[in-house]
């Protein structure tokens, strides 16, 4: 039998399908289970957040760009002003051009061609 929401039958190792899953908060009947209590949306968005992944020339601060840039005597920035360049990477980011996009990463690789600038 294969396995299905409408049979109710729990697939295992062994029966060739991918095990029937429920959201933890449906019961299989269909009824919403309220034996856990709901956390408000306000108190999720509130909660301090945390970065789980981030790559290191994408999480650069700009002003540590402009910095490294200086000491490195690379030119080829838009800008120099770490506030513009902010502007400048965001407005690049938000394009939806994947070109636009990765031409901030040529600058934050360039400065980051030393032991001393990782």
């Amino acid at each position: 039998m294969a396995c299905s929401v409408s049979s109710r039958r729990q697939c295992g190792p062994g029966d060739g399908e991918r095990p029937l899953h429920v959201h933890p908060r449906v019961s299989s009947q269909g009824r919403r289970d309220t034996s856990q209590p709901v956390i408000p949306l306000e108190t999720l968005r509130a909660a301090p957040k945390v970065l789980l992944h981030d790559h290191l020339d994408g999480g650069l601060r700009p002003a540590t760009v402009v910095e490294l840039a200086r000491d490195l005597r690379y030119t080829g920035l838009p800008t120099t002003d770490a506030r513009e360049l902010a502007r400048w990477f965001h407005a690049s980011a938000a394009s939806g051009s994947l070109a636009l996009y990765l031409r901030g990463f040529a600058h934050t690789i360039a400065v980051m061609q030393s032991p001393e600038s990782i």
